[in-house]
């Protein structure tokens, strides 16, 4: 009966783990065809890059960590984190 559920068990992380590397697959997919459209915004200098982040805030939301703006942009990568967390406006 341990075995068996242990069989169990196993094939479930199976199909999680192939699940997951499907969607591995398809956002390494997207992030490459969609390169060009980033690859612009790193050659932004940091000024000009903050002032877009303090037009996407939406001055009615809370601080929802899922739906701020601030927190939702420090978590693209970490140049951005930087330039969010030293634009007090976001915050």
């Amino acid at each position: 009966s341990a075995i068996e559920t242990a069989r169990v068990d196993l094939a479930r992380v199976q199909d999680a783990l192939a699940i997951l590397t499907a969607q591995r697959t398809e956002f390494e997919d997207f992030i490459r065809k969609n390169e060009s459209v980033v690859s612009p915004l790193r050659q932004l200098p940091n000024e000009m890059l903050s002032e877009i982040f303090v037009r996407c805030v939406d001055i009615d939301a809370t601080f929802d960590p899922v739906h701020n703006a601030g927190w939702v942009l420090s978590r693209v990568c970490q140049r951005w984190r930087s330039v969010a967390v030293t634009t007090s406006k976001l915050w």
